[in-house]
Parts: C-alpha cells; structure tokens; sequence
C-alpha cells in the first residue's frame, strides 16, 4: 500500500490561491465543529438516518429483499436474525458499526480487509467470510428474464 511522505510538504512552496483555500478549509472546518457542539441531537438524527440509508442501500444494491421496518429492527437490536437475508443485513451493520466507531484508526490493509469480511459474513453458518475468493462474484439482476449482470466483478 502506498504510503504518503508528509515530510515532502514543508519545503514545498505554495500560491496564494492554495493558501486562501487552506484557510477556507480551516474556517468550514472551525464552524462545522461548533455546529456539532451547538445541535448534537440533530447531529445524532443526520448519522442515524445515514447508518439506515447505507444498509438499506447495500441491501438493495445485493437484492436481499428486506424491508425498511426490518432493517431498522435490525440495527436497533430488535430482531434477532432470522433468515438468510436478515443475517446478511446482520453482517452489513456489523461492519459498519466498526467502519463508523474506528474510522479515524483504521489500516487499510489486506488483513483488515478480509477482516471486515468475515464480520460481513459472520451470521451466516456456511460463509466463506474472511477468505480470498477463487471464483467470480458477479451480482445479477433476479428480476431479468436473463439474469442480466448488474456488477461484473474481477477475476478471483
């Protein structure tokens, strides 16, 4: 994995429309955190509402069929996974909780990777979650006379 040299940044010279968007990025940055101080109910609601959005997003995108009120019950710990849709969803949040809550410390790297990997598959009793993949994993629009490939992925 690449890594970036912040060393080179101190002898490098910059114009003075770098300089005016830095201090902007600083000024967005200054109100942003006191907006967060000043609403942290109506922050709370944002991040919420867009924990729920990416599941449902990422439920949809997998075509598990799972509802809104199911997804919510999910997240919220109300139902205990079930079905083989409602593990998945299990999964997703999982992961996510652990995106969301160690974002700031997280390395990318290919044992975090398949990792996360297992968590997203860790509901599921005959998952291959935390495992490089031989095969393809193509996702394939159920729906089509032909099952028409929605996303193509790369050769294992």
């Amino acid at each position: 994995m690449k890594k970036f040299n912040y060393s080179l940044i101190k002898d490098k010279t910059w114009d003075d429309n770098t300089i005016n968007n830095l201090k902007k990025v600083y000024e967005e940055n200054t109100k942003f955190k006191l907006s967060l101080e000043k609403y942290p109910k109506e922050l709370e609601t944002l991040i919420d509402v867009s924990k729920l959005k990416a599941i449902q997003i990422s439920s949809m995108i997998n075509q598990l069929g799972v509802s809104d009120f199911i997804v919510k019950q999910l997240i919220e710990k109300e139902r205990t996974p079930r079905w083989y849709e409602d593990k998945e969803v299990a999964g997703y949040i999982d992961a996510f909780n652990i995106i969301d809550e160690q974002y700031d410390t997280i390395s990318i790297t290919p044992s975090f990777i398949l990792e996360l990997h297992k968590v997203l598959f860790s509901y599921l009793s005959d998952s291959v979650g935390g495992e490089y993949r031989n095969d393809y994993n193509n996702i394939y629009d159920k729906a089509s006379k032909d099952w028409d490939i929605i996303f193509k992925s790369l050769p294992a």
